[in-house]
């Protein structure tokens, strides 16, 4: 039953496409029709036109450009439109029409008009021939079947419109006025959806003749004898769906044409279109149904997997929430909230335990080194007893510039700020101790405003003198080096002093690695590796490597961040 529905359908179509393809050619026949009786309608009611026309065919070519002239002279403007530039407007105003002819009985040539040329041509025998055998008294317009317009550089074929010329007061016929038209203007109006159904084309004179055939499959000539006195317009004729047109003013006849088998191989086509058509909507049906199942289970997972991985303590993950607004979207958003408010409540309790540690930093900081001060301070004294007041008044002038950085508000300085203040440390080291301590710096000038938290570099270099120097050597070396990688600035410190054994070592590592105070060796390290974890995190601090007599190595990690916006960052840790 589908079937047949889909077949019937598909001929109302067919038909409708055949019949636009006679509705369109029919009208365009018609539109040529009317508009060459306005071409000699104007010619006839036009006195100049007409005169010149008649004198045209009464004395030929010649005697006509003489004609003409005198007209010209007569002119007092000197202009004078005779019916060459009404040709000429007839043949601007419409492309189709490729040339206008006068044949004058009394004339051996005729004169053609068009576009390319207006000049005299022997008489067109086809022409001549098709004339000889109308019958005046009968028709006033004739139209010629398609034929070569031989007055043409290049061969086009065109139909004619024959108009008869009489004088006016005998009735006297003179000759005839031929306006020829391409015939592929009526291949132009065939509508794109006949093409497609190869829908054929044929237009027939009143009396049989061929004037237009789109294709030679069929046999035209025999198909208007059967038609011809069928009144029906839309008829089926041996199988195939026939269309037909007839022009009320000259009889003209427009067959449009759809062979049967390509009704029915468009049928066919048709029909498995739509039966594939279906089976791929099913599939398609299928695979959604299937994708849509996939994707609830893959959401389901991710839910699950969600769950794991805030379970493990990872509050920051959150649950993908797709936007179709289900109830697995509604449980992902419920879960996220859940979420987002235990996380605020533990930060804002690890932020109360950070101020404390600031507090604690705080009070770190106002202690570093007090042994340090009264050491310098009874070293001066000693030197001033002594009389040494030179030596007393520069240890008094470095003590005074180190401590007063010490006691300055700013957490952060800049990287060559700090190696400045080390290397005040050790000069007033050197000053007041017996034995000399050798530090070397390299450090790159770029870095130098990059910020570093105070006091980074003192401790370490403390720990140094009051642990590493193997005081029986005399090449005892401290080198500190800064550079940057990537993201982050590494400072090392390298001697070749004493080492620490490995029991310490690993002593000292537990300490730095998990907080543990199971023992009181290295101090200050573990003062400047907890200040820095504390405010940039894990990843950052202090490394530290050495072997007993073999010497030590330390390597601190900070980000690379300019000083102002570190400042900045430090505060806003501070302020929680």
């Amino acid at each position: 039953m589908a079937s047949v529905n889909i077949k019937l359908y598909f001929k109302s179509k067919l038909k409708e496409a055949n019949e636009m393809a006679a509705v369109s050619i029919h009208s365009y026949i018609e539109e040529k029709t009317n508009e060459s009786r306005d071409i000699i309608d104007n010619i006839y009611t036009n006195k100049v036109l007409y005169t010149e026309i008649l004198y045209l065919m009464e004395n030929g070519y010649n005697k006509h450009i003489e004609y003409k002239m005198n007209k010209l002279f007569e002119s007092q403007d000197n202009k004078y439109n005779g019916f060459e530039n009404y040709f000429n407007s007839c043949l601007l105003r419409d492309a189709g029409i490729t040339g206008i002819s006068i044949y004058s009985s009394k004339q051996v040539e005729a004169f053609v008009y068009s576009l390319n040329c207006g000049v005299t041509f022997p008489k067109d025998s086809y022409v001549i021939k098709s004339l000889e055998k109308w019958n005046e008294s009968f028709e006033s317009i004739r139209i010629l079947p398609s034929h070569n317009a031989h007055y043409l550089s290049n061969p086009k074929n065109v139909f004619s419109m024959v108009y008869i010329v009489k004088e006016r007061f005998t009735s006297n016929n003179l000759g005839f006025i031929v306006i020829d038209y391409a015939v592929d203007g009526i291949k132009s109006k065939l509508p794109i959806s006949a093409k497609g159904y190869h829908v054929e084309i044929a237009v027939f004179t009143p009396q049989g003749t061929s004037i237009y055939v789109s294709s030679g499959k069929l046999e035209y000539q025999h198909l208007f004898s059967d038609l011809k006195n069928n009144n029906t317009s839309s008829v089926i004729h041996k199988n195939n769906m026939i269309y037909t047109m007839t022009s009320g003013n000259m009889g003209i006849i427009t067959v449009a044409v759809l062979p049967n088998q390509y009704v029915l191989s468009h049928s066919s086509v048709f029909t498995k279109t739509i039966f594939l058509i279906a089976c791929i909507f099913i599939v398609a049906i299928l695979l959604f149904t299937a994708f849509s199942i996939n994707r609830f289970s893959s959401r389901i997972a991710s839910l699950v997997h969600g769950i794991k991985i805030i379970k493990q303590g990872n509050l920051s993950y959150r649950i993908d929430t797709a936007k179709s607004g289900d109830e697995l979207s509604e449980i992902a958003v419920s879960f996220n909230g859940m979420c987002e408010d235990l996380k605020n409540y533990i930060d804002r309790a690890y932020m109360s335990e950070i101020n404390q540690k600031n507090a604690q930093i705080k009070e770190l900081q106002a202690q570093i080194n007090p042994h340090f001060l009264y050491n310098t301070l009874e070293s001066i004294r000693m030197r001033v007893l002594a009389g040494e007041n030179k030596e007393a008044g520069d240890m008094i002038y470095l003590l005074a510039s180190y401590y007063r950085s010490t006691v300055k508000g700013k957490m952060v300085i800049g990287i060559w700020e700090e190696i400045k203040h080390a290397k005040m440390y050790v000069e007033l080291h050197n000053i007041k101790s017996t034995y000399m301590v050798f530090v070397e710096f390299h450090t790159d000038e770029e870095l130098s405003d990059y910020g570093i938290l105070k006091h980074t570099l003192q401790p370490l270099i403390e720990n140094y003198i009051c642990h590493g120097i193997n005081w029986e050597k005399d090449d005892n070396q401290l080198v500190i080096s800064v550079y940057k990688k990537e993201k982050d600035i590494f400072i090392s410190l390298e001697d070749n002093g004493n080492g620490i054994a490995k029991e310490k070592l690993d002593d000292i590592k537990e300490t730095l690695e998990r907080g543990s105070k199971k023992t009181q060796n290295g101090i200050g390290i573990k003062n400047v590796h907890d200040r820095t974890v504390l405010f940039f995190g894990d990843g950052y601090g202090l490394t530290i490597k050495s072997s007993a007599g073999q010497g030590t190595s330390i390597t601190i990690r900070i980000p690379a961040i300019p000083k102002e916006e570190m400042e900045v960052y430090v505060q806003s840790f501070h302020s929680g």
